[in-house]
């Protein structure tokens, strides 16, 4: 095990752009596959946007019904940032990709409201530059 014997977990990614086969899917697919996931006793990331509490509500119950823990992770680079990559994005899965994907950020982050630990998380963390989101990445 690493760092003091427990057990290396896997993960797995569930992403509605991708959860059909490479293809967008339903959110009901992805809930599914997370609780399976869970059920197997991996750790799951959910790749979804998640503007709002109900949007995030989805998931925290596929946590609680696995009795798993729940962290949220909100990546936050500034809007003309995001607004750049997107512009600059080719064969997104989902189509958000170019200028009209530059639009819907924009759109999008007018929905914007920040995980809070009253949503039923245990644990939260931001990042808002690449530094700090591989920081992240390397805490397992």
């Amino acid at each position: 095990g690493e760092g003091g014997g427990g057990a290396i977990r896997r993960w797995v990614v569930v992403c509605q752009d991708t959860v059909a086969n490479g293809k967008p899917g339903k959110r009901e697919a992805c809930e599914a596959r997370a609780a399976e996931a869970l059920r197997s006793g991996c750790s799951v990331v959910i790749d979804r946007t998640n503007l709002t509490a109900d949007q995030r509500e989805h998931w925290l119950k596929v946590a609680r019904a696995a009795a798993a823990p729940a962290h949220a992770i909100a990546l936050r680079p500034p809007k003309e940032e995001m607004e750049r990559r997107v512009r600059g994005r080719t064969g997104h899965p989902g189509g958000v990709q170019g200028e009209s994907g530059a639009r819907f950020v924009a759109r999008s982050l007018a929905f914007f409201a920040p995980p809070a630990y009253d949503e039923g998380f245990g644990l939260i963390s931001a990042a808002a530059t690449p530094p700090a989101a591989l920081l992240l990445a390397a805490v397992r």
